[in-house]
């Protein structure tokens, strides 16, 4: 029993002893943060501590470096980088740097606007288009107009828009912008009176950092004296007239794709076009054509049985070839392997005609 007692009375002492070093360590923490305190305190009142250091750091838009604030504009749709501006006032020019300038239904006039040509009434389409032009006249006012990579419009316009028009092609060049895309292709029907492309606003020094260009549903009239786009390397062409003397003049191109030309028939390219590799050709009502490519290693064609001469294209690797003709089957097989007599992979679709 007094084993016991003796026992229990060592460990409540124990305990004692380190409930009171706990609380001698706790209360001296608690004098040392009062007593800091009160050292601050005192340097306040002397001046000597400086209170910039606890202060949160704002950052300032406008001094941020071109190059920065333009790698922080491209991460972000137009969209986004108005929403921002809205919220942020620190934000609020943001979107004036936006290096990818899109303009279509939606971006433009908003996400409840009508598909354009959805409407059949002339009248609504007549105020959509002068809506539209309007909200694009006023965005590329406010815009800061340097360092511009992408400017694209899709949208059903004619020529008789043609001086909004050309006020833009003028801001994309002023910019310096790298791709240009200009789709005028109505939905509601096609229209003859297509905006006439301005190929004399391009010439070697304002033209040089062009790299991509994609027409849709324009006319093509270059001069004679039309110099050409010495830095394209890659160019779309959509229900089009009269190519040859564009592509001629575009010494550089890589990449060439034409579309739904219907009223285009003969293709031949004078000048050789040595660096391109890639040529796609659909839905085109060709007879004929002719080009000098001897870099060329990919060849789509997809329309209808044409006289095809490829000078010098012993380079091609693939092919797709999809037609759709009413000759027979024997004179289709027969003309493909002296067009492509090189090709290692090699595609080909035929449909025809036969009688029961």
């Amino acid at each position: 029993m007094e084993d016991n007692v003796l026992v229990s009375s060592k460990i409540h002492g124990r305990s004692k002893s380190t409930t009171a070093k706990r609380n001698c360590i706790i209360c001296g923490q608690r004098i040392s943060k009062r007593r800091r305190t009160q050292h601050n305190f005192q340097k306040i009142s002397r001046g000597q501590l400086n209170l910039q250091r606890t202060r949160p750091c704002l950052l300032n838009f406008q001094s941020l470096p071109k190059d920065i604030v333009l790698r922080v504009m491209s991460k972000l749709t137009l969209k986004e980088v108005t929403q921002l501006s809205v919220v942020s006032t620190n934000w609020r020019q943001a979107w004036t740097f936006h290096p990818n300038l899109y303009f279509g239904i939606k971006t433009a006039l908003g996400n409840n606007a009508k598909r354009k040509g959805t409407s059949s009434d002339l009248n609504c389409r007549i105020s959509s288009g002068n809506k539209f032009i309007k909200r694009v006249d006023a965005i590329l006012e406010k815009h800061c107009g340097t360092m511009v990579n992408k400017f694209a419009v899709k949208f059903g316009l004619s020529n008789e828009h043609a001086n909004h028009v050309n006020g833009w092609v003028a801001f994309a060049i002023a910019s310096k912008a790298r791709v240009i895309i200009l789709d005028f292709s109505p939905d509601w029907k096609s229209h003859e009176n297509n905006y006439d492309f301005s190929c004399h606003i391009f010439d070697k020094h304002n033209g040089s950092y062009l790299e991509a260009l994609r027409l849709d549903s324009v006319t093509l009239n270059p001069p004679l004296d039309f110099c050409g786009f010495a830095t394209l390397n890659c160019l779309l062409l959509t229900m089009l007239q009269h190519l040859e003397q564009l592509i001629s003049k575009c010494h550089v191109l890589e990449w060439l794709s034409i579309q739904s030309c219907n009223q285009l028939h003969n293709l031949h390219v004078s000048e050789p076009l040595c660096c391109l590799q890639y040529l796609s050709i659909q839905g085109c009502h060709l007879q004929r054509m002719e080009l000098h490519a001897p870099n060329l290693t990919t060849f789509e064609y997809d329309g209808s049985l044409a006289l095809v001469t490829l000078n010098e294209c012993s380079n091609i690797k693939a092919s797709t070839i999809r037609l759709f003709d009413e000759k027979t089957l024997q004179n289709i097989l027969t003309g493909i392997p002296s067009v492509l007599p090189h090709v290692e992979t090699l595609y080909v679709e035929v449909h025809v005609k036969t009688q029961v």
